[in-house]
């Protein structure tokens, strides 16, 4: 009786563990939803499944933005090996990083258009009607971001040239 007790016992301790193992989804707080290092690793995985037309070919800018975002990443990370070594705000900026990979690395099959009115500044004129495709937006954006983060990386006070 003892004997059955002992693996019954081990058995429900195993099955509660089991139970009690939350899974982890990508958010502001926990960027990439596994443990640093194993990120990493996917991502090294990932640039070289890239290289190699998997799972789509890619262009030579969407490599380089691939390329830029891991060294953002990587950049953001330094040194850290826990999540709590990173402040809350890198946290988001690493998941908004993450986000923006995994939607590079979808891609999208249709150009899809989006028109907006433009109107010009100090005057009356009706605007024009601009149409731009989704990954025109998209690479837009990205530029811009990249240029607003040079601007505030520049030391304050002081020219660039000086």
């Amino acid at each position: 009786m003892r004997i059955n007790f002992i693996p019954m016992v081990l058995m429900l301790l195993l099955i509660a563990g089991c139970a009690t193992v939350e899974h982890r989804v990508a958010s502001a707080k926990d960027p990439f939803a596994m443990p640093i290092d194993e990120f990493l690793e996917e991502v090294d995985k990932l640039r070289v499944s890239m290289a190699q037309g998997e799972p789509r070919e890619f262009e030579a800018q969407e490599i380089e933005q691939f390329d830029e975002m891991n060294e953002q990443i990587r950049d953001l990370l330094g040194d850290a090996t826990e999540l709590e070594q990173i402040t809350m705000y890198n946290r988001t900026r690493l998941y908004e990083l993450r986000t923006q990979m995994v939607k590079m690395m979808v891609g999208d099959a249709d150009p899809t258009m989006i028109c907006f009115k433009q109107h010009t500044t100090g005057t009356r004129l009706r605007g024009n009607t601009r149409c731009y495709t989704l990954q025109e937006v998209q690479e837009n954006k990205f530029e811009a971001e990249r240029l607003t983060r040079y601007i505030q990386d520049l030391p304050q006070g002081r020219h660039p040239d000086s």
